[in-house]
């Protein structure tokens, strides 16, 4: 069943719709919602070329503890629904060049409670998306192409890919400030995130056997004023086929390693900048290492100061065992991505967007991809 933008944004307003609280009193409950379209067109290249647009809502409770006394406690419900349409088809892409495009079903996103535990440590536990801790880049959150999310060598992990966006599991998050600059944190999550006989389903909250664990664990440095380090490590527990055509072996999990430096670039007004790298075993895996940066200007165009323009490259690297089991593989999809995002006002941004994809999904029978789209999205309150 599809859902419009307007069923999962209307509905969750009147959840949301509770008698206010005094202004100077928190809200024990907040509801947020946004609503996300696009269009775009393939002019070259890919499996395809054409148009095709893209929907995606989500909305979110937040709980507040202080407003009912219990400080340091919070909690957050949210689901998302999208349209179901495909650019990824047409580009034939395996880092996904919209990080809207989905399955067309309403899903549980996330619904835990996190808990403060004295100064320093905090607990949250519940249907989690492994990405709102772990591996998270805020400058990169400006760009559309998937990859600059999650990396694509912790998103495509396991049975069924990680517990990301728009696919929570169940999980549990520990963080802790070693001192002011270093904080880590560990988390362990059911190792597939959908019920895979079901994929539509609303939320996939049971453990099957051989859905596996994924476990992970990261450092953060802020080593000069802001600019911050981040490592991490991961397993998935799950046995996975070997790809190799020459073995019928099962790979008893896969591990990855991780690292991200991100901040402000010297010398550059106004200018943001990061570089990620990430690795994982490569005998069950599609990928075997990727490489992303780009950079980020703020209010470029005098007059619009909370304007952002900037520019990424995303390079995935394909493991040997996949290009032995297809001869049309290459060594690796590059995506290129030019963006320029327009904050109109409080509530609604439009946001051009140009991707260039070299050898779409690895392969040498496809040309190159060259893709130009738009982005509207709107938020409330």
């Amino acid at each position: 069943m599809k859902f419009g933008l307007a069923h999962v944004v209307f509905g969750l307003a009147c959840l949301g719709s509770a008698p206010a609280l005094a202004d100077d009193a928190p809200k024990a409950l907040t509801f947020s919602a946004t609503a996300t379209a696009e269009v775009w067109s393939n002019l070259k290249g890919g499996v395809e070329t054409g148009t095709v647009g893209l929907t995606m809502a989500d909305a979110t409770l937040t709980l507040d503890g202080a407003a009912f006394g219990q400080k340091g406690f919070s909690g957050e419900l949210s689901m998302v629904a999208t349209n179901g349409n495909s650019l990824s088809a047409m580009i034939g892409d395996l880092q996904t060049a919209s990080n809207i495009e989905n399955d067309g079903a309403l899903h549980l996103y996330q619904a835990w409670v996190r808990q403060v535990i004295g100064e320093d440590t905090a607990v949250k536990v519940g249907i989690l998306d492994l990405n709102a801790d772990f591996d998270a880049n805020d400058t990169a959150s400006l760009f559309i192409n998937s990859a600059h999310g999650v990396g694509p060598d912790i998103s495509g992990s396991g049975p069924a890919g990680a517990p990301v966006w728009p696919l929570g599991t169940a999980g549990i998050v520990a963080q802790t400030k070693l001192r002011p600059d270093l904080t880590v944190q560990a988390g362990v999550f059911n190792g597939v995130p959908r019920d895979q006989d079901h994929p539509h389903a609303f939320a996939a909250i049971g453990h099957n056997r051989d859905d596996g664990v994924l476990s992970i664990g990261q450092a953060d440095w802020i080593f000069a004023k802001d600019v911050r380090v981040a490592v991490g490590v991961w397993h998935n527990s799950a046995k996975l086929p070997a790809l190799d055509p020459d073995t019928t072996a099962m790979v008893s999990g896969q591990t990855g390693l991780y690292g991200v430096i991100e901040g402000a670039i010297p010398g550059l007004e106004k200018t943001r900048g990061w570089i990620r790298l990430g690795g994982v075993e490569p005998k069950a895996s599609t990928l075997s290492a990727y490489f992303g940066a780009g950079l980020v200007r703020q209010g470029l165009i005098p007059g619009r100061p909370d304007d952002l323009i900037g520019i990424s490259v995303a390079r995935a690297q394909l493991s040997k065992g996949a290009r032995r089991s297809d001869e049309n593989l290459g060594s690796a999809e590059t995506a290129i991505e030019l963006t320029y995002a327009v904050q109109i006002n409080e509530h609604l941004a439009i946001q051009p967007d140009l991707q260039y994809i070299i050898h779409p999904g690895g392969d040498r029978t496809l040309d190159d991809a060259l893709v130009i789209g738009v982005r509207l999205a709107a938020q409330l309150p």
